[in-house]
């Protein structure tokens, strides 16, 4: 039985990622010498040998390459572990809570949620056309919001919570006098400005109501012509709205136009109806409206630019957290409001990953978090990959072939330069880890169009490997119609000048500036 603590794994982590027996004293706050005589317990505890130490620095042995990614896990699974207990002792519940959502419930739930459990962290699955209660036994999501309609045929296996309240409701602005109140009464209303809809258009009960009120003398408010009609009654998919046919999703049609032009106090009434938590937020949203101006038009990106806005958030949210049962859901809810791939890749996949990278770079987080966020980066490209062709009207201005060298297993950083290749328009094919010379010899020889070869190191040990690649390419008299870049922790701007390489690069954003500049020349 090997006795090897937490503190211990942590220390050779550190070690690992500073390369530096100095450097990883200084991060660790300990004396060298105490780092010396801890590393020592632990390699005989061991059994063997983890670092190999010379002047030069400090490099993992293949056993302790391999003993490395392990116990990166056993790190990871520990702080969460530790971050989990410490918010159940403080009573607030912890971790990332999957939400089921339809398109028509999204912006209300997700707000009702956020306002209700600030302390908790939520991610919303668009569900579509998916059966959320597959989902739900998957564990892809962990609730699933629905209409009272689904209950008659729920699984037994599954527990429901009702969240109506009443038969009978009215959306009120959170900060309207009459919001604070448990109860109302159709006298309530008499003073107030009512939005309902026109005698007529909706269900015998509304016009009741309607009948109600205006024997009260409560003002109620028409529609402005042009301005079409917006949230129904009972805020349900494919309820008709005027003379206009069906909404798409109730939802999407609350941001799209204002609901009324009136400036009224109360924003609607609705009869027999349990949907008050989907439709007061959506209410809340629109209180400050400005009254409709004949003279403006309202641009299709205006329209929906909160959920876009709100989606590419989310993606990017989901990268940084390594949230790979999530990510798909949402590209696909991305693409179907009408969002570019592009755009989806700049503003959501890379500002996660840009994002990531900083703080790995810190040190802020451990590698396996690293790893998952390119993990689900790579998910959402699988789905966006066949759009780009469609929608992309700029041309491909070079191909490149990506590699890490034989015998290294790491990918992290040169999936990063993949995708961020990618979005510079320079089309890319991956020859994964551990690529031999004749591998990137090869590709270039099949594809005359192949004008980059990057390759990557992360082991000092293993940068003869990356010079073989070169030799090969010019023994194969291939080296003078690629540009060679060369990045990786373990390579330097002296190595690369010493091979003959024509870039040496830093980081994932510093490698796809200097591709671009390179293949404009």
């Amino acid at each position: 039985m090997c006795d090897v603590d937490i503190a211990q794994m942590r220390m050779m982590l550190v070690l690992a990622e500073c390369r530096s027996m100095t450097t990883t004293a200084k991060k660790l706050h300990v004396t060298q010498p105490a780092l010396t005589y801890q590393l020592k317990v632990i390699e005989n505890e061991l059994g063997f040998k983890v670092f190999n130490r010379t002047r030069t620095g400090t490099s993992l042995t293949a056993e302790g390459a391999f003993l490395h990614e392990t116990i990166s896990d056993i790190v990871s699974s520990y702080d969460e572990t530790v971050r989990l207990a410490r918010a159940m002792a403080k009573g607030t519940a912890a971790g990332t809570i999957r939400v089921g959502i339809n398109d028509a419930s999204r912006d209300t739930i997700s707000f009702f949620l956020k306002v209700a459990q600030s302390n908790v962290q939520f991610s919303f699955i668009p569900c579509g056309s998916s059966d959320p209660v597959k989902l739900l036994r998957e564990g892809v999501i962990d609730f699933w919001s629905t209409s009272d309609f689904a209950l008659e045929s729920a699984p037994a296996s599954l527990r429901f919570a009702d969240l109506s309240r009443a038969n009978q409701s009215v959306f009120l602005p959170m900060d309207h006098r009459l919001a604070s109140r448990e109860s109302l009464t159709i006298a309530d209303l008499k003073h107030e400005t009512v939005w309902l809809w026109p005698r007529g258009k909706a269900s015998a009960a509304s016009d009741a109501i309607r009948s109600e009120l205006e024997d009260l003398g409560t003002d109620l408010a028409d529609f402005v012509p042009g301005v079409p009609a917006i949230v129904t009654a009972f805020m349900d998919e494919g309820v008709v709205v005027y003379d206009d046919g069906y909404l798409p999703a109730p939802a999407q049609a609350a941001v799209q136009v204002p609901l009324v032009d009136a400036q009224v106090d109360v924003l609607g009434l609705a009869y027999l109806s349990t949907q008050e938590e989907r439709l007061s937020p959506i209410i809340e949203s629109l209180k400050d409206h400005v009254p409709y101006n004949q003279d403006r038009a309202i641009s299709s990106s205006e329209l929906a630019a909160e959920r876009i806005v709100s989606v590419l958030d989310e993606i990017s949210s989901t990268v940084r957290r390594g949230g790979m049962k999530d990510i798909i859901p949402l590209v696909n809810y991305g693409l179907e409001l009408g969002v570019s791939a592009n755009h989806l890749l700049n503003r959501g996949l890379l500002a996660g990953m840009n994002a990531t990278g900083n703080a790995y770079a810190k040190g802020d987080i451990f590698t396996t978090e690293m790893m998952a966020a390119v993990a689900t980066s790579n998910l959402a490209m699988e789905v966006l990959q066949p759009h780009f062709a469609i929608e992309d009207e700029k041309p491909i201005i070079g191909t490149a072939v990506i590699g890490t060298v034989r015998g290294d297993r790491h990918d992290i950083g040169k999936n990063l330069v993949r995708i961020m290749l990618e979005s510079r328009d320079i089309e890319v094919t991956d020859l994964g880890t551990q690529a031999p010379p004749e591998a990137f010899v090869e590709h270039v020889r099949n594809n005359a169009h192949c004008n980059l070869v990057l390759i990557s190191v992360n082991r000092v040990e293993l940068l003869d490997n990356v010079r073989e690649v070169v030799e090969a390419l010019k023994e194969a008299k291939l080296r003078e119609q690629v540009f060679v870049m060369v990045g990786g922790s373990a390579a330097t701007q002296e190595f690369a000048d010493d091979i003959g390489a024509d870039a040496f690069t830093l980081s994932a954003e510093d490698a796809a500036a200097r591709a671009h500049e390179l293949m404009s020349l």
